[in-house]
């Protein structure tokens, strides 16, 4: 269900209240329309998402988690952690890496 990498990211947004398309398109970084619509039509399909249209001038579309949607959030919570805590594993490491190579250079100099 999870089969794309921008999948969690929009689960997750829309968890945090951004329920329309130019809302998300905006806090998820990288995607474009085409597939921001791709990507919510397939978890509307899933069931993961419902689309609700408003009869308003401009037409208003909102997505709200469904009750099977609500069960996937632990799952991309804790991938959220995990990404979250190996990122800052990731920068502790180059902090480490660019002290050596600066250590290093001054030994040859």
């Amino acid at each position: 269900m999870l089969d794309s990498k921008w999948k969690p990211i929009i689960l997750f947004q829309i968890s945090k209240g951004a329920n329309r398309f130019t809302k998300l398109l905006t806090v998820v970084e990288g995607i474009n329309r085409q597939m921001l619509s791709k990507q919510l039509k397939s978890l509307e399909k899933l069931g993961i998402l419902e689309r609700s249209t408003f009869a308003e001038i401009p037409p208003r579309v909102e997505y709200t988690i469904t009750p099977l949607g609500k069960s996937l959030l632990s799952v991309v919570q804790a991938m959220k952690r995990w990404g979250d805590k190996q990122t800052s594993i990731t920068k502790v490491n180059i902090k480490v890496d660019s002290k050596a190579d600066t250590q290093q250079t001054a030994l040859f100099d």
